[in-house]
């Protein structure tokens, strides 16, 4: 009789003993998500910041300039740190901080910029795929319908 109990108690103690060891793999991938989708938005809001930025710029050569939208330096803030505080990777950080600061600077066309911000954006979210984005075409500045 001690032995199966001694079964018994053992056998409860391992069941007890893996289910703890699940929770804790279940709650460090549901962490590892959430960290990811926190990362995602603050990718998604930096490439919305700098899509206002760019409908300021005075494009050559395009039938009609972009509608602007409006450039919201609080919102450029927060982008900022959101970047900081959720991305491993700095140069997605600087490539953020090159096309913010030196725009008008750089010798780089700004859709260069924007698939270099986009490709380290893609490395980010560990996104394993490459997408060539011929820089003609990086940036939607107006399309038929928009009247604005």
């Amino acid at each position: 009789m001690d032995t199966l109990i001694k079964l018994g108690i053992g056998s409860l103690l391992g069941a007890l003993i893996m289910r703890l060891v699940d929770n804790l793999f279940i709650k460090e991938r549901e962490f590892k998500s959430r960290q990811w989708i926190i990362k995602r938005e603050a990718c998604l809001d930096a490439l919305s910041a700098v899509d206002a930025m760019f409908s300021h710029i005075n494009w050559i050569n395009v039938p009609k300039q972009p509608t602007k939208q409006k450039v919201d330096i609080s919102k450029i803030r927060e982008c900022y740190s959101k970047l900081v505080l959720s991305c491993e990777n700095k140069e997605t950080v600087e490539k953020f901080l090159e096309i913010i600061f030196d725009l008008n600077k750089n010798k780089k066309q700004p859709t260069v910029l924007l698939n270099e911000f986009r490709i380290l954006i893609r490395k980010e979210l560990d996104l394993k795929s490459k997408i060539e984005i011929n820089e003609e075409k990086a940036w939607i500045g107006d399309i038929v319908g928009d009247d604005k």
